[in-house]
């Protein structure tokens, strides 16, 4: 349970908190064994830590005592301690144990965390060898710093650098496996240029249109609600445009879907 990232659009942190609370590789390793005992598995466990799965086993060596909203942003906490390597190490032993064929990573990762892993590079080869069937989730967002801003998802690491990471590491394995990435529209700071940009940028990065567009809804308690409804970002004072019109809303998410339309997808 629990979300480091603290993006102003999600509600997680609210609820749950930004300090991780990891389950027990114990008590993992026996709902697998459960599992794989049943008369109808298949020999799949399709997820093991949910969304945002390689924040699994991430620590804070404040004991989480801290004002910050977010160990992300505006920049990565010096005091985050990654988890990575444990969390992967129980997707092995996961994979080991009987009537389990094969362990995949099914929500996604956080693409930026992972390259500031130490060892980044390896731990990414053993996930995309052992534990990927066939694409790779991540959620990028937007492309654009402005509306990253109001995101409060400044990245960590670039985008271009993590994509041509991950077709090296495919390239040495011999697999063809996908990024998938999810984004937004609509989302405060974000204008119909904002879109038309990071179509460009998207398809530029990833070599085709993604149909994974999300259109901003204000969730109750989120920062990004207070800048939807206000314009403006409480806790920088910056202002923000916000598009709330449906028609001018419509538009722009539909700038991804015309592209499709167009080549034929």
């Amino acid at each position: 349970r629990g979300c480091v990232s603290g993006c102003s659009f999600c509600s997680l942190t609210v609820h749950q908190g930004k300090q991780i609370i990891s389950r027990s590789e114990s008590s993992i390793l026996r709902e697998v064994k459960h599992i794989a005992r049943q008369p109808d598995f298949s020999g799949h466990i399709t997820d093991i830590g949910g969304p945002s799965a390689n924040m699994y086993g991430f620590n804070c060596r404040r004991n989480w005592h801290c004002n910050r909203e977010s160990c992300t942003f505006p920049s990565l906490c010096r005091n985050l301690e990654f988890g990575t390597v444990r969390w992967l190490k129980i997707l092995q032993k996961a994979g080991r144990i009987a009537g389990v064929k094969q362990v995949t990573v099914g929500s996604g990762i956080r693409y930026d965390l992972f390259v500031r892993t130490p060892n980044s590079r390896k731990l990414l080869t053993q996930l995309l060898q052992n534990h990927v069937s066939g694409q790779l989730k991540i959620a990028p967002e937007h492309t654009r710093a402005r509306v990253l801003r109001a995101m409060r998802k400044v990245p960590l690491a670039p985008l271009d650098q993590f994509i041509r990471l991950v077709r090296d590491i495919n390239r040495s394995l011999h697999k063809r496996q996908y990024l998938l990435p999810y984004i937004m529209s609509n989302h405060p700071g974000s204008d119909m240029r904002d879109m038309q940009r990071m179509k460009k940028d998207v398809e530029k990065a990833f070599g085709f249109i993604p149909h994974q567009v999300q259109s901003f809804i204000p969730l109750p308690m989120t920062l990004a609600s207070v800048i939807y409804h206000t314009g403006r970002d409480p806790l920088t004072a910056e202002s923000f445009p916000v598009t709330r019109n449906l028609s001018s809303k419509l538009k722009q998410h539909q700038i991804f879907f015309k592209a499709q339309k167009k080549q034929g997808r």
